[in-house]
């Protein structure tokens, strides 16, 4: 039986796993929509990241893991979002 917290990164990690597969869909029709996508990610990332007073620390792991799967299945090195 997981506990809730592995339920917990479990969705974390699909739902990341789900975003790559539907950007990596939309830039086969837009060769430019996986790099338009990764700069808003990288800017919402750094807004959260940035954030007063929130609990966003799962909002930004999820942004994270995103950005690593997009980065690492097209080739590129795996950074955190926001960082160059």
């Amino acid at each position: 039986m997981t506990t809730p917290i592995d339920d917990l990164g479990h969705a974390k990690s699909g739902t990341a796993i789900l975003m790559t597969c539907i950007v990596q869909t939309l830039s086969e029709k837009d060769p430019t929509f996986q790099a338009r996508f990764l700069n808003r990610l990288a800017h919402v990332y750094e807004e959260l990241r940035t954030a007063t007073g929130a609990d966003v620390h799962h909002e930004i792991e999820m942004l994270a893991f995103t950005h690593a799967f997009l980065t690492s299945a097209g080739g590129g090195e795996a950074k955190p979002a926001g960082q160059a």
